[in-house]
């Protein structure tokens, strides 16, 4: 690995980690609420802005075919993005991203199914391993040690990550188009029919006393650039590392990651139950990248 895409590598988890820290700081308002949409429409501007200082350009000639997969890729972009912060009111930051992470799921079965990729026994075992960290991820106690299913965090985050995981299909499906090199116009496209949703959305809803504060504002904002630079880098790198080496490290080090910072920045507490989620995803992500 060279110098230069190794240090693509580590800003690319640095920003997929960032993303993950700051969607918690704004996971404070309830969906429905004209300021939960606020805050979503302007990350998606923010992350629109981004991309067109980055890729502009390549908005000169736009096929119609790359328009329809921007519209679907917007689908999963907003699914995944409300679901991912809904999930994050209810849930630590070290679980959401370690169950978020399995959004490399979707794509492995849709190449299988699909475009009959290769399935091995290790990759097979791989993904059941995903299972048991899920339900164990959707437990909680209460003050009496009684054990429950926590729904309330187990349907956003399940909704979250195979939304996720719709991204990577449609990440694919385009790259496997006429029209691969139309990769930036996609992404951007994309990022701002998300944001016109989400911005609409935010008009609509009823006004409330629940106003924005202006750390909120340049937490969505920060959000919405550390996921645009996400796409772009992932984007970049997936062409130039082999799977094995660029999937395990970079998902890995996103995990790690959000949980060391989520213990230093929220004070959140280090349980057996997360260690033994977060053996079971590393496990999981080796088991697929060595198959």
């Amino acid at each position: 690995m060279t110098y230069i895409n190794a240090l693509l590598l580590l800003l690319s988890i640095s920003f997929g980690s960032g993303r993950n820290l700051l969607s918690k700081r704004i996971s404070s308002a309830s969906f429905g609420k004209k300021k939960f949409f606020s805050q979503q429409g302007i990350l998606f501007a923010v992350g629109t802005v981004v991309l067109l200082i980055l890729r502009g350009s390549s908005l000169k000639e736009v096929a119609p075919i790359t328009v329809v997969y921007s519209v679907v890729y917007a689908l999963c972009l907003i699914i995944s993005q409300w679901c991912y912060t809904m999930a994050m009111q209810k849930g630590d930051t070290s679980i959401c991203s370690t169950v978020f992470s399995f959004g490399f799921i979707p794509p492995i079965i849709f190449g299988i199914v699909v475009w009959s990729e290769a399935v091995s026994i290790l990759k097979f075992i791989g993904m059941l391993v995903v299972i048991p960290a899920i339900i164990l991820s959707s437990f909680s106690s209460d003050n009496r040690n009684k054990v429950k299913i926590k729904l309330s965090f187990m349907i956003p985050i399940i909704i979250a990550m195979s939304a996720s995981g719709g991204l990577g299909i449609m990440q694919k499906v385009q790259q496997r188009s006429e029209y691969p090199d139309q990769l930036g116009a996609f992404l951007i496209i994309s990022f701002a029919i998300s944001g016109v949703i989400s911005l609409i959305s935010a008009m609509i809803v009823p006004s409330d006393n629940d106003k924005i504060l202006s750390k909120e504002v340049l937490s969505s904002s920060f959000v919405g650039v550390f996921f645009a630079a996400n796409n772009l880098l992932n984007t970049t790198l997936v062409g130039r590392l082999p799977s094995a080496v660029f999937f395990p490290i970079f998902n890995i080090g996103v995990i790690l990651m959000s949980l060391i910072l989520s213990i230093v920045l929220y004070k959140e507490k280090f349980t057996k139950k997360k260690l033994v989620i977060l053996l079971l995803g590393v496990t999981s992500i080796m088991l697929i990248s060595l198959s």
